[in-house]
């Protein structure tokens, strides 16, 4: 391997890492704003700045932007989903209150 394609290599890995960091400060921050690991669609209503309705019009019609799984009739999904798609789509976290 040439020193170029080591140095892009390198640039490439160290992106992927800071990904993953920002992925699990994000989704760590989710579950401590929420205090929990799965989301329902009241939360996910909350992060997308939608209606609690709009949310499940949106599960139904499969316009959600993110993987849900139904659990005892009600709509779940995880906050590592939710981040990546925050991070994916740069939401503003301004709009999450801050956890002390």
């Amino acid at each position: 391997m040439n020193k170029k394609t080591t140095m892009v290599n390198n640039a490439i890995a160290k992106r992927m890492l800071n990904a993953d960091v920002n992925l699990v400060i994000t989704a760590d921050h989710l579950a401590n704003q929420y205090g929990k690991a799965l989301l329902d669609t009241s939360d996910m209503a909350d992060i997308l700045n939608l209606k609690e309705h709009t949310v499940k019009a949106y599960i139904t019609t499969e316009k959600l932007p993110f993987k849900v799984t139904k659990i005892g009739g009600k709509w779940f999904t995880t906050t590592i989903t939710v981040a990546q798609y925050v991070i994916d789509n740069q939401v503003d976290k301004s709009q999450f209150a801050s956890v002390a």
